[in-house]
């Protein structure tokens, strides 16, 4: 189906709810109508529809649509070079989303909220909203989102030179990814944890960790990787305080 012929239907959609007075309806075809508008770059048009469809949410108490069409107006304030605006929407839509059932929006919006404040150079901002994030999966057991928080937040503990709390963390992210099955994860986790060792020189501890991430990158058939940690290893036992 192209643009044309779904704007078409769109329209059709938004004509028909305002003449059957379903306003669930018009909010609907008003957001996706925003949505093709967005995706053609048009934005004149994108921000014109989805304010219609926030008025309309705004009247008749439809807080998830609202907070849907909030963040997608956010995404817009970010494409205009609005990072004010953006926050501000990403702050609504977030205190829209305070059911349990809403878990899953949640963390989207805590994504973008805390990826705006990384752009604007606010780093423990970033880190404090990520932390909510991965609490929230956590509490939600999805393990998949808990994974993606620690990959924005194990950076930013690192930057911050926090090393307790980034071994912490690669832990965290080894314990979830074993869970999930996934050992090239784990891999990937154990061989960051070995360099925190590394660094502090504590190479009786990074050695096992490396073993691990070295037998995992077998299994998996990835042998490349397999014998760059390797290689490591032997570095790491020929060091002064490999012994």
């Amino acid at each position: 189906m192209d643009v044309y012929q779904r704007m078409e239907e769109l329209m059709d959609a938004l004509e028909a709810a305002r003449e059957a007075g379903d306003r669930a309806a018009e909010a609907s075809a008003l957001h996706e109508i925003g949505r093709v508008y967005f995706r053609d770059r048009v934005f004149e048009a994108a921000v014109d529809f989805w304010e219609r469809c926030e008025n309309v949410c705004r009247e008749t108490d439809q807080d998830l649509e609202l907070a849907r069409v909030l963040v997608d107006l956010g995404d817009l304030a970010l494409e205009t070079d609005d990072p004010d605006r953006a926050e501000a929407r990403y702050g609504e839509a977030l205190a829209l989303c305070r059911h349990p059932d809403r878990a899953s929006d949640r963390a989207r919006i805590l994504e973008r909220i805390g990826s705006l404040a990384l752009k604007r150079d606010r780093a423990e901002a970033a880190l404090a909203v990520f932390g909510q994030g991965f609490e929230l999966c956590r509490e939600n057991q999805d393990r998949i989102g808990g994974i993606f928080f620690l990959d924005q937040i194990i950076p930013l503990l690192k930057a911050r030179g926090d090393a307790d709390a980034t071994r912490l963390a690669y832990r965290e992210q080894i314990s979830l990814a074993e869970a999930l099955g996934d050992r090239e994860r784990m891999a990937l986790s154990l061989v960051g944890l070995a360099e925190l060792y590394g660094e502090d020189r504590r190479i009786d501890e990074a050695i096992p960790h490396l073993k691990m991430a070295h037998d995992l990158y077998l299994r998996l058939g990835k042998e490349k990787e397999a014998a760059l940690i390797r290689g490591e290893i032997d570095r790491l036992d020929d060091s002064p305080s490999g012994t």
